[in-house]
């Protein structure tokens, strides 16, 4: 009994022992109107901030995660579940369907490694049901570091929020991808540049406007939403 007691206490001790998760801040090369920069913050306590081409974009506040959003009124904030809510009431874009490949047979494959941004990480491919694979350009790379599952997280909500209303084998393809780790590069569009850990004050999470409802944000940004 002493022997188990023993062991328990040094298993808890080691635990007590491993570093805690520090802030950490992940700066991204996007390619096209979004960018050309993508900045997330992440703080040890899990609040996030996210910058697209330089504006404010996403805060995570107490495990809630808003979007921002402004007009000529100012800024305002809606909860991205609501903002899901509300778009999961329109219907498909007929373009974005029309160009979407049958995927329903597709998965995702491991091959290789490469480092971005000063990390290593997995190449995926996806595969088609006649085996068919693209080259490593048209690949995401995924990091398994600990220190970047917070970040990943948040890349995740704004590289693959939408999948789901694009049809569920797309939606499956991406989350495949986003179970594997971190995304740190995705295609020829996005690509981790560097990371760094320094603090991040409290204030970066500061609300900039007032929260509104879906159907709020929507009767306000009319054809702009």
């Amino acid at each position: 009994m002493r022997s188990l007691t023993l062991s328990l206490l040094i298993l808890v001790l080691a635990l007590l022992a491993q570093p805690a998760h520090a802030d950490i801040t992940a700066n991204y090369h996007v390619w096209g109107p979004l960018g050309p920069t993508m900045k997330v913050q992440v703080a040890e306590n899990g609040d996030a901030r996210v910058e697209l081409g330089g504006g404010l974009a996403g805060i995570r506040r107490g495990g809630v995660m808003y979007l921002v959003r402004e007009d000529a009124a100012g800024s305002f904030v809606l909860r991205h579940d609501e903002f899901q809510r509300i778009e999961a009431q329109q219907p498909p874009h007929p373009a974005l369907t029309a160009l979407m490949p049958d995927l329903r047979n597709a998965s995702i494959v491991e091959a290789g490694e490469e480092t971005v941004g000063g990390r290593k990480g997995i190449i995926l491919l996806m595969k088609d049901e006649a085996g068919q694979t693209g080259d490593s350009e048209m690949a995401w790379v995924v990091s398994p570091d600990p220190d970047l599952r917070p970040v990943g997280s948040i890349v995740a909500t704004f590289f693959g929020a939408a999948a789901p209303f694009l049809g569920g084998a797309f939606a499956d393809v991406i989350r495949a991808v986003h179970d594997r780790g971190a995304l740190i590069r995705m295609w020829f569009m996005l690509r981790l540049e560097e990371t760094t850990d320094e603090p991040i004050p409290a204030s970066a999470f500061d609300l900039p406007g007032p929260i509104l409802s879906g159907e709020e944000a929507k009767a306000r940004l009319g054809p702009a939403w």
